[in-house]
């Protein structure tokens, strides 16, 4: 088999082929080479703009970079769910372009000038107390950003910011409201409370045998077992794969050829540019007449550097003669790019447009990269040729036992009738959450309570529970939910009534000492007093200091409430209002809190007013 893999893969395009489904398969895993053809959509639509998948992608494993350093050691990938992350960092996206296509809408406008301030007293791009362009790049390159697309999310990040100290600014709490407010934080209520403990009371109640009979037959339904299954299943696993693949002269040295092209594309060039921006100040027209005679200036043989420092807009790099360091291509947008590296060293190119703007480009150095001797690489070479041969043939196989489970209704049948040395394997009892074996991974849990193995008793398309292993699953056992014993639930059914019946005295013990306070009854109680104010704690219970602030001011007003282990009575003993200190710190504090629920009502607004669409909604 494996041979006929090695002949067929001769043709050119046979090689092709085989390329993608190895860098598809290790990628993006087994189930896209089963469902190769197929393309999604953009995962979300907001306002006409697409959420790229990448988008998303990047976002998720910036979560697991945080996560990562968060945890250290301790960090353990499969303990963080794929899906909520992915579906955290969707709706992350789509908050945050909600949010920058509203506020273009309300005529938000960012200027040049301002990003360039901001880049300049950003801390993390300080040396010594001062601007550093190295400091500057260095902290993007780490990140994966280009300074270009750096100051684009600054932009995106300065009209949020606009809107949010519109709405802040515009909703500033009026003098009623902040005397109101101060008024409620500093009024002090000193109360007595009692509670009534259930477990103090349980102590003197009895549950007999023929109540906790009736609670079981009329309780059936809450003493259900789990859904269970076992499934049979078969795995493919690489380990599998006959390891004993040698690797030609020929495909070695082509290999090697195909390493001394690629290492082309490390090149490195060094490059200085003078970026001429359309602003306010200037248009299209005049920024390109501008570029067009500093190229001529750089050309006759003016200090490029000196000129970068007069002319440049680039506040990262015009202070270092418009220095950029090496890059390789892909550092910069697609037409600085295809400038750069067609240039011949120290050539000083004419004016080249992107998106920012107007560049002269001045092309300072070219660093090959080191290309290693064949016999320095061999050993890798030939140790990647059986990787991929090893990828290319389970790449195969998968796709062939996704047919073969298409094709037979069980295990048995399926390893009857497979080429792939199979082998049926059982598990064990388990439910929709909860598994041993292989069915501790979800993948398969989800697979085998699928309607399509339970109901239908077909095989499971191919499931990958590794970058190493797939498994088919079918069905061998299904259990359907049943009543437990009574002796199996007897003894929580007990604690169940003994709890439900001490809450119910507590309640009524609650509410005749209630009762017999407002009537003015004279009662004797295991009081307790607490002076607070409305956000200080104390011995009493929260809710029932809740309960006592919404009460009226005059004294003996009384309250009752359920509370964590019984229910309390309180009885209130004075109002005193405090000092309202009307200091600018109060009245910042409480405009802020007003500005913070003004511009989340605003964000509400803005969402529920822009077109969403998720894929598959």
């Amino acid at each position: 088999m494996l041979q006929n893999i090695r002949d067929n893969s001769q043709g050119i395009i046979a090689k092709i082929i085989i390329g993608f489904i190895i860098i598809t398969f290790s990628l993006f895993g087994i189930e896209s080479i089963v469902a190769l053809g197929s393309s999604d959509s953009a995962p979300a639509t907001v306002n006409g703009n697409d959420i790229e998948e990448v988008e998303v992608l990047r976002l998720v494993e910036a979560q697991k970079n945080r996560f990562r350093q968060q945890f250290g050691d301790q960090y353990d990938e499969s303990l963080f769910n794929d899906g909520f992350l992915r579906q955290s960092a969707l709706e992350q996206l789509i908050e945050q372009e909600v949010a920058v296509s509203q506020a273009k809408e309300l005529g938000g406008y960012v200027s040049t000038q301002s990003i360039d301030k901001a880049i300049l007293i950003a801390p993390e791009f300080q040396q010594d107390g001062q601007f550093s362009s190295d400091r500057f790049r260095m902290v993007l390159r780490r990140s994966g950003m280009t300074p270009l697309g750096y100051r684009e999310i600054l932009a995106e990040q300065a009209l949020i910011t606009q809107v949010q100290l519109g709405t802040g600014l515009s909703d500033t709490a009026l003098p009623y409201e902040m005397e109101r407010q101060l008024a409620l934080e500093n009024e002090v209520r000193e109360f007595e409370f009692v509670t009534f403990n259930t477990d103090e009371l349980k102590q003197g109640i009895n549950v007999e045998t023929q109540e906790v009979e009736d609670y079981y037959n009329a309780n059936n339904d809450r003493f259900m077992t789990e859904e269970t299954v076992s499934v049979s299943y078969v795995v493919l696993s690489k380990t599998d794969i006959n390891a004993d693949i040698d690797v030609t002269e020929e495909e070695l040295a082509e290999a090697y050829d195909d390493y001394v092209s690629q290492q082309a594309e490390f090149e490195e060039r060094d490059a200085s540019h003078i970026l001429i921006e359309v602003n306010d100040e200037r248009t299209a027209k005049e920024a390109k007449e501008l570029a067009e005679n500093v190229a001529v200036k750089a050309k006759n043989g003016e200090s490029f550097a000196d000129l970068a420092k007069t002319y440049s807009d680039d506040i990262g790099s015009k202070n270092v003669g418009g220095n950029l360091g090496f890059n390789t291509r892909g550092g910069f947008v697609t037409e600085f790019d295809d400038a750069l590296f067609v240039m011949d060293k120290g050539e000083i190119s004419a004016p080249i447009e992107t998106e920012f703007g107007f560049h002269v480009i001045q092309l300072n150095d070219i660093r090959a990269p080191k290309i290693l001797s064949l016999a320095e690489k061999t050993d890798e070479i030939k140790a990647e040729l059986k990787d991929s041969q090893i990828e290319a043939l389970f790449a195969e196989q998968a796709e062939a036992l996704a047919a073969e489970a298409f094709e037979n209704d069980s295990i048995e049948n399926l390893v009857d009738n497979s080429n792939l040395s199979l082998k049926a394997q059982t598990s064990e009892l388990f439910t929709r959450q909860l598994g041993e074996g292989i069915a501790i991974h979800e993948k398969v849990r989800a697979a085998a309570f699928d309607e399509k193995v339970l109901a239908d008793r077909e095989l499971s398309e191919v499931i990958e529970i590794s970058n190493s292993e797939i498994v088919v699953v079918g069905l061998n056992q299904h259990k359907d939910p049943e009543v437990k014993s009574l002796a199996e639930v007897e003894q929580a059914i007990k604690s169940q009534l003994l709890a439900d019946k001490a809450l119910t005295l507590a309640s009524e013990q609650a509410e005749t000492l209630a009762a017999n306070l407002k009537a003015g009854e004279a009662v004797s109680a295991d009081w307790k007093t607490v002076s607070v104010t409305i956000d200080q704690q104390s011995d009493a219970p929260a809710e029932l200091a809740t309960a006592v602030f919404a009460l009226p001011k005059q004294q003996g007003e009384v309250a009752t409430v359920k509370v964590v282990g019984g229910h309390a009575v309180a009885r209130l003993v004075s109002v005193t209002q405090g000092i309202l200190e009307d200091s600018a710190e109060n009245s910042t504090r409480i405009s802020q809190a007003k500005a913070n629920e003004s511009f989340y009502v605003y964000r509400q607004w803005a969402k529920a007013n822009s077109e969403i669409e998720r894929s598959g909604s």
